[in-house]
This record gives structure tokens, C-alpha cells and sequence, in this order.
């Protein structure tokens, strides 16, 4: 496999933003570290070092380089365990079961952020 003989991983700002979306969570699950240019659905996410200037780009890939943990490659990995289409599938099913119900579409999203699960029938 490739990426396990990279170092790290770079990505420079793209037009396509939805592309980038997939490819920095096949990058987190890596565990590799990430260089990047900031992307507004990963700001939160640890572990992912960001630039804006050239001399912060070289800064983050320095720092990626000379200070990666056994705890960083397990927090990016972390960050993605859960994203798998299982996992997505089902949440598809409790949503369906949920408006099936006779739940808002509202009540029913609230209800899968809160971590409940409603029997699929």
C-alpha cells in the first residue's frame, strides 16, 4: 500500500471540496500525520496540522516530520473509526425508522445525535 510508506500527508487548498472531504478521512485513518490548508469541516478534528502562509507550511511539515507520536497516529485513526458505510447505513435505517414512526424529521436527527436508536422493523 502506498500510503504506509509516506511520511506524512499534504493537501493544498482544491476547488473540489468534496473530493478533499474523502481524501483527508482516508488520510486520518491512515494514522499518518496531515499537512494542510485550512478546510472549514475539519477544524475541530485533532491531529491535523494546518498553514495559510508558506512559512507555516513549512513549519507544520517539520513539526509532522520530528515530533509524531504512537498517540497523534492513534488519534487521527480515532477520528475516523466510526466513518465506515455500516455505520452509515444504520444511521440511514434508525432515520427511516424514525420518521416511519411518525417523528419529525427534526425530532428524528435530534434523536441520532443523542446517541438513541430506534428498532428497525
Amino acid at each position: 500500500m502506498l500510503a504506509s510508506s509516506m511520511s506524512l500527508s499534504l493537501r493544498s487548498a482544491v476547488k473540489n471540496d468534496e473530493v478533499l472531504t474523502i481524501k483527508v478521512r482516508e488520510y486520518l485513518a491512515t494514522g499518518k500525520p496531515i499537512v494542510m490548508a485550512p478546510l472549514y469541516e475539519y477544524r475541530d478534528v485533532q491531529g491535523i496540522r494546518f498553514y495559510r502562509t508558506v512559512d507555516e507550511f513549512i513549519d507544520a511539515v517539520e513539526d509532522a516530520l520530528h515530533h509524531e507520536t504512537d498517540e497523534g497516529r492513534d488519534l487521527r485513526r480515532a477520528q475516523v473509526r466510526t466513518s465506515t458505510w455500516d455505520v452509515r447505513a444504520q444511521q440511514l435505517g434508525t432515520l427511516i425508522a424514525s420518521l416511519l414512526q411518525g417523528r419529525t424529521f427534526q425530532e428524528a436527527t435530534a434523536q441520532q445525535l443523542l446517541g438513541t436508536t430506534a428498532s428497525i422493523q
